[in-house]
């Protein structure tokens, strides 16, 4: 009988230990975790820093008053335009005997 219990309690002892051992796994990885997140968030911030301050300067930049926007194409979309005349296809163009 007393074999027994020796050998439960020495069961109970390395069940007990093992648990510590691995919940102490877990922390140590819990916390490795929680420092690459850190680091991660960091870096985002640092990345949005960096974007705010280039469209700031962006926005800040002014253009010569030599600039000119492009003037809008004055084809409209499903015409042809060449040299000032516009052509208006109304259906289906047969070019076969060009």
């Amino acid at each position: 009988m007393r074999i027994i219990n020796c050998g439960l309690m020495l069961g109970i002892l390395a069940a007990c230990s093992g648990q510590a051992h691995a919940d102490d796994n877990v922390t140590t990885e819990i916390h490795s975790l929680k420092a690459k997140l850190k680091e991660l968030q960091q870096r985002v911030d640092s990345e949005a820093r960096k974007t705010r301050q280039g469209e700031a300067q962006a926005k800040a930049v002014q253009l010569p008053a030599s600039y000119k926007a492009l003037a809008a194409d004055p084809c409209a979309a499903g015409k042809v335009c060449y040299k000032g005349v516009t052509l208006t296809f109304g259906g289906w163009v047969d070019l076969t005997g060009v």
